[in-house]
């Protein structure tokens, strides 16, 4: 085995096994942590790399996305189950009208400087 290979196995492997403790931390904790948008855009990265390396016959491109897919969707799923409803907004608010402070000297059409006087 060469080199090369030896290494695309060993980031293959780390790669799919870097999202066990996300999952273990959720199962344990019964909430998933990240983003619904997040843990949906892992797994069609995913099964992305998983298409690709199917077409192109290489195992070992295909290979994480046995296991990174199908966890990375069900934590997509869950994480957006678990999200908490935005709270309602108010129908309207009304402000009252600005009125700039009296120690500021209108220079010109604005009221950030004041004058300067020589």
């Amino acid at each position: 085995m060469s080199p090369l290979v030896l290494l695309g196995s060993l980031g293959t492997l780390l790669s799919t096994v870097a999202i066990v403790p996300h999952l273990l931390l959720a199962v344990r904790m019964r909430k998933p942590s990240g983003s619904p948008f997040a843990w949906s855009l892992g797994a069609v990265c995913s099964a992305v790399w998983f298409a690709y390396g199917l077409v192109d016959g290489d195992f070992l491109v295909a290979a994480p996305g046995l296991v990174t897919i199908p966890v990375g969707l069900l934590l997509a799923a869950w994480s957006h189950r678990e999200q908490e409803a935005p709270a309602a907004l108010p129908a309207m608010v009304v402000l009252p009208p600005w009125e700039p402070p009296l120690d500021v000297v209108r220079a010109g059409d604005t009221i950030e400087m004041p004058r300067v006087v020589a």
